[in-house]
């Protein structure tokens, strides 16, 4: 019967430390960008790709995007980019070397969807 309970709590443990976090998916990785997801939306990214020569990201979502806001590493909004589309295009240049967060707000659905971009 002891084994049973502590199997048990292990159990409830180990769920519950699952569910707490928030899985990590690398999206795209080169020397000098990175993209993840923060949230469970990496099934929502169809591609994820760096543009080296123009210095731009291109984005494929499964579903059209309304608009992307752009948040700096202190959780300050810095931009608002209206998309109305499921193929986005953003140029490196609207970043400063660090960590953004791109929330992606898809059309009829009231859920974010995240990513973090770094610039090295």
């Amino acid at each position: 019967m002891k084994t049973l309970i502590i199997i048990s709590l292990l159990t409830i443990t180990a769920t519950v430390t699952a569910t707490d976090t928030e899985p990590k998916v690398e999206l795209l990785n080169t020397e000098s960008v990175a993209v993840v997801t923060i949230d469970l939306s990496a099934k929502f990214f169809l591609s994820a790709a760096f543009d080296t020569n123009e210095e731009v990201f291109h984005f494929t979502t499964k579903q059209d995007i309304d608009l992307i806001q752009i948040y700096n590493t202190n959780g300050d909004l810095e931009f608002t980019l209206p998309v109305m589309s499921n193929i986005v295009k953003i140029s490196k240049n609207l970043f400063g070397k660090g960590q953004y967060n791109l929330g992606f707000l898809i059309n009829g659905e009231s859920a974010v969807k995240f990513s973090q971009v770094t610039i090295k």
